[in-house]
Formats: structure tokens, C-alpha cells, sequence
């Protein structure tokens, strides 16, 4: 296994080039999949005012595989039209397209109608990453999407304020070589 490091300055005599997956693979190891505490309104889906077949995603960040994602302002989604038999379970998501599109987007993925439904899978791939946002239950002939049908699964990651390697605790009190990471909330 060779030895990897990163990030240097280029030289006039060492030219030194790194592309975006070198960036993520490093981020991608200081913060896991998740919404960043702290930051706006941590991307919470909720239902329009007044109800109808859509959602809003809230402002707030996220890490997907090392890539960022930020909302700066609410994002409307509509939902597919209900099934006039069967319920069905969809899901907001953030997706990470790494090569065709190169973005991060809100989506909403739609569900199969069923007598048991459940939800869509995520995808996550080398080209696509998705993380759940939310799952919403969409009921037979429903109208509206309404608070009680939308189910928080978002995922927190905290934002990595520094890195601290001390000999001892902050009181002092701790074994060489300690690892103190603070977030910021």
C-alpha cells in the first residue's frame, strides 16, 4: 500500500494537481452522510400552508460522501397524485450525482401503491447517493399532505469546528496523544 498525502502548493519545480474525488475522499473523513447541525433549518420537510400534494424542504446543509450541499431557501416539491386504491410511501431525498449532472438536489422518490406499501429504497452507488430526508405516506385518494403523513428520517452530522491533538485533556487530566474534536452546534 503506498503512502497518500495531501494538500500541497505547487512548486516551479513540483506541480501539484487534485481533483474534486481527492477533496471528497478527505471532507468524506471528517464528517459522515448527514444534515449539519446548526445551519438554517437542517433541511426539515414540511407541508405547505395551506396543505396541498407538496412538500417544503427547509434551509439547512449537508455531506454526502464528502460532497456539500446547501439550501438557502425553502424548496417546494409536489408530490405524484395518490392512487385512488392502494397507499403508498415516499421519500425526500438528497441526491448526489457524482458524474452525469454533477449536483446535489432535493427529489422526491416516489413509492409503489399497495395494500402494505413501503418505501423506495435509496440508492447509493459509485455514481448516485441518495440520504433520506423524509418518508411521506400518501393515502388512497389523498388531497393534501398534511404534518401526521411526513416522517422525519434525517440523519445529523455535527460541523467539525477544529481538530485538537493535545497531550492531555483541556482540565489537564488525559493520556498522550489525545484527540479532541469540538463541533459547532
Amino acid at each position: 500500500m503506498a503512502e497518500l498525502y495531501r494538500f500541497f502548493a505547487s512548486t516551479p519545480t513540483d506541480t501539484r494537481e487534485y481533483n474534486q474525488e481527492d477533496w471528497a475522499t478527505v471532507i468524506a473523513g471528517l464528517s459522515g452522510d448527514g444534515v449539519i447541525t446548526g445551519v438554517g433549518n437542517r433541511l426539515e420537510v414540511i407541508p405547505t400552508t395551506p396543505n396541498t400534494m407538496a412538500i417544503i424542504v427547509k434551509d439547512g446543509a449537508a455531506w454526502l460522501q464528502g460532497y456539500w450541499y446547501q439550501n438557502t431557501v425553502d424548496k417546494e416539491i409536489a408530490i405524484p397524485a395518490a392512487d385512488i386504491s392502494y397507499a403508498r410511501y415516499d421519500r425526500i431525498v438528497l441526491r448526489l450525482d457524482k458524474f452525469i449532472d454533477r449536483k446535489i438536489e432535493a427529489i422526491v422518490k416516489t413509492g409503489t401503491p399497495s395494500s402494505s406499501p413501503s418505501p423506495p429504497s435509496l440508492e447509493q452507488t459509485t455514481d448516485y447517493w441518495e440520504i433520506s430526508l423524509a418518508k411521506i405516506y400518501v393515502p388512497a385518494n389523498a388531497t393534501e399532505i398534511t404534518n401526521s403523513y411526513i416522517i422525519d428520517e434525517r440523519e445529523m452530522v455535527a460541523q467539525v469546528r477544529r481538530i485538537i491533538i493535545s497531550p492531555s485533556t483541556p482540565s489537564g487530566a488525559g493520556m498522550e496523544g489525545d484527540i479532541w474534536i469540538q463541533y459547532l452546534e
